[in-house]
């Protein structure tokens, strides 16, 4: 299950969800023809500034669906017509087809393709692949520096564009409302491309858990302050991303905050403070194996972090 968080305050970095030697394993494994997602560092100058958009893409997503999302991660101006086109050189006056396939021209890391916009270029840079599944979305921007054209870098607006209205509304559906009601209070904070690859629509595999696990879930988050409560799915959600301890942390003092949380003193919480906003929820999760060290499997947990997040 691939996927990642923006951090808003580590903009130019890329949070991983997922075990890259595990992932290049499976990669291995995995048949010729299956479509892998390649992470491309999409880039351009102006004056002494780069501009650059790190984006998530299908190897199958053909140059013309790319370039529709080049426009949007970079709010490229569509109110006049302007000339396009890729080529595999910088200065390369040709003329790529639009109907091919990304992946036919990225294979490895290093490997560039130039996309350009008028009198702009764009230099696209294969930086990683991973393995793909059917919830991952086809494309997505994990991170980004600098604004193109006047308009300032969103990355939560440019994701909600290239998953598209209805596949906002159809993951959404899928999550209980508190949790919904966070997505849409903590603007700054990107947890739409995170919910659909949780795939929150897929049945939980709890059959093999003993049944205590789901009438303790059931029971979560047992706070009743708002400011609690927005703690432990703040939580949930940054342990979902199945990231290290200090990512995981970075992610929940950064929801917090975007929600507009802070100490008594002003300041923002932090990670430790949050959690103990909510230790009497946590301890309940520890007990069935859903938090602290040890535990269960990260199968297992994203089990219970499904079953706590979706609809009931």
């Amino acid at each position: 299950m691939p996927s990642t968080l923006y951090r808003p305050h580590r903009h130019q970095q890329v949070a991983s969800v997922v075990d890259l030697d595990a992932a290049r394993a499976r990669l291995r494994r995995a048949p010729r023809n299956q479509p892998r997602t390649l992470l491309v560092r999409c880039a351009t100058s102006f004056a002494d500034e780069t501009i650059l958009r790190h984006i998530g893409l299908s190897s199958d997503t053909s140059l013309e669906d790319v370039r529709r999302s080049l426009h949007i991660a970079f709010s490229v101006p569509g109110d006049t017509p302007t000339p396009s086109r890729f080529t595999l050189a910088s200065s390369d006056q040709g003329r790529l087809d639009t109907a091919g396939a990304i992946g036919q021209y990225l294979h490895e890391g290093g490997d560039e393709l130039f996309f350009h916009w008028g009198l702009w270029r764009f230099t696209l840079t294969l930086l990683d692949i991973y393995p793909r599944d059917d919830a991952t979305p086809r494309a997505l921007c994990v991170a980004g520096a600098g604004d193109f054209a006047g308009e300032p870098f969103d990355v939560a607006a440019i994701n909600a564009q290239l998953l598209g209205p209805s596949a906002v509304e159809n993951v959404l559906a899928s999550v209980r409302p508190e949790v919904v009601d966070i997505v849409s209070r903590s603007t700054s904070m990107d947890f739409l491309p995170l919910l659909q690859a949780l795939d929150l629509s897929r049945p939980a595999e709890l059959d093999s858990f003993d049944a205590s696990v789901a009438q303790i879930l059931n029971t979560l988050p047992r706070e009743q302050s708002r400011e609690a409560r927005d703690a432990f799915w703040c939580t949930i959600l940054a342990l979902s991303c199945l990231v290290d301890e200090t990512t995981t942390d970075d992610v929940t003092e950064s929801a917090m905050a975007a929600l507009g949380w802070s100490a008594d003193n002003g300041s923002s919480y932090s990670a430790g403070q949050i959690k103990q906003l909510c230790a009497g929820s946590l301890v309940r999760l520890a007990s069935v194996g859903g938090y602290g060290t040890g535990g269960r499997s990260a199968v297992d947990k994203l089990d219970i972090y499904r079953a706590l997040l979706r609809v009931k």
